[in-house]
């Protein structure tokens, strides 16, 4: 089965994936001609070759000429009308921003008709989510995994004043998945790059693929610990291991004839 495997070991943003989708071999001409339809805005894919700490990878910078200040969910879902997605891509797209409307609503206390998108609503953000969606189909992926992410700390800013990091849209959307947290290092992990991730992927620290090709997706960042990068291999995941957890069943059997074992474990071991 042909899968994806994603370590972010510095986090996950939504132009850090579909960079490293571009980087897999994705055609960003072939990107922007899915998004036209769907973005009401003109905009360009600026794309260049980038090597934090001598490591080749794909940066993608969204350059939008005109945004909005925010958007609802149903005007994000109706501008999905717009285009030419498959049933899959477009289901894929919707789950991933009812994640993010969710995770707003339930962090202002409000509902997610009545909740406002500001940055995740944004253009480049709409660019980001369908595009990343899109090439992981494009590239004919089966399963999409990802080992824990890791999220940073610290304060920012965001539409709403100053925030602390992790986000807490992003701590909402990833409740019940394997992070890592680490002291410092800002935001790592956006709310875009954790519903992206969140809606395609399966997550596990621990699993055994068959690399048949790597792409990296570069963010803007520098970290001192670590290159800004997010790391996609394209492979044949081992069925043998493609579990999360073993089941050890133990006994103790006393007061029975030698010969009993031998009939007992053939069994075991078929």
């Amino acid at each position: 089965m042909k899968s994806l495997y994603i370590d972010g070991r510095a986090g996950a943003a939504g132009d850090m994936i579909l960079g490293a989708m571009i980087d897999l071999g994705v055609d960003p001409n072939a990107i922007k001609e899915v998004l036209r339809p769907i973005v009401p805005s003109d905009f360009e894919l600026e794309v260049t070759r980038v090597s934090p700490n001598g490591i080749a990878a794909t940066r993608l910078d969204v350059k939008v000429a005109e945004d909005v200040k925010y958007r609802h969910l149903a005007q994000v879902l109706a501008l999905l009308e717009k285009g030419t997605l498959s049933s899959i891509v477009k289901k894929r797209v919707e789950g991933v921003f009812r994640r993010l409307a969710e995770a707003e609503a339930k962090v202002h206390s409000s509902t997610i008709e009545k909740v406002h998108f500001h940055e995740v609503g944004a253009n480049d953000a709409i660019i980001d989510v369908v595009g990343s969606i899109w090439a992981i189909k494009y590239l004919g992926i089966e399963r999409v995994y990802c080992a824990p992410l890791v999220l940073g700390s610290g304060v920012g800013k965001s539409a709403h004043g100053a925030i602390t990091y992790p986000a807490p849209a992003v701590l909402e959307i990833l409740k019940g998945i394997p992070v890592h947290v680490v002291d410092s290092l800002g935001e790592t992990t956006t709310p875009t790059g954790a519903a992206i991730l969140a809606e395609v992927a399966e997550f596990s620290s621990e699993i055994h693929i068959a690399a048949e090709r790597i792409g990296y997706g570069a963010g803007t960042k520098t970290f001192p610990d670590r290159p800004n990068l997010l790391r996609a291999t394209i492979g044949e995941v081992n069925s043998t291991f493609d579990h999360d957890a073993l089941w050890l069943g133990t006994t103790d059997i006393d007061n029975t004839r030698p010969e009993v074992f031998e009939w007992v474990d053939d069994r075991l071991r078929r």
